[in-house]
């Protein structure tokens, strides 16, 4: 597996993926997101046969980013992309500056809560009834990445 930048070129290749979240994405929101000027987004790319198999994106200000978006193909979870995904993201945020990566995720989405702590990241609050379809928390994770 391969991860590298997300480009225009891959939006028809992202946007299944998000076929099915909670909170999909479609092409007109990712192409945004690429053209955010403190944006990184990334793909995990198969190398045996070039499937985009995840992606993930974040916007950083100053000394802080946001991870906004970060999903695997259902029949790919499970095998560490998403983790591939976060290492690369975090490395890169942490190389031009960014001290501590935030993100928001459901109170009952305990294959990423897991995924989360175990890279570090610990809940710093907790937006009650935030979401909908179905209703749920939205906690507040954070990691230091200073020091990474």
């Amino acid at each position: 597996m391969r991860i590298r930048n997300l480009t225009a070129a891959d939006l028809d290749r992202v946007v299944p993926l998000e076929a099915g979240e909670p909170s999909a994405w479609n092409n007109v929101d990712i192409r945004r997101e690429i053209e955010q000027r403190h944006g990184i987004q990334l793909v995990a790319v198969d190398e045996a046969d070039g499937e985009i198999v995840g992606w993930c994106c974040s916007r950083s200000f100053e000394a802080e980013a946001e991870l906004l978006k970060i999903v695997v193909l259902g029949r790919r979870r499970r095998a560490g992309i998403a983790s591939a995904l976060m290492a690369c993201l975090e490395s890169r945020l942490s190389g031009a500056g960014v001290r501590t990566l935030f993100l928001e995720v459901r109170s009952h989405n305990y294959p990423a809560l897991t995924l989360y702590r175990k890279r570090g990241f610990c809940e710093v609050g907790r937006r009650r009834k935030y979401y909908s379809s179905p209703e749920d928390d939205a906690l507040i994770l954070a990691k230091t990445l200073v020091g990474e």
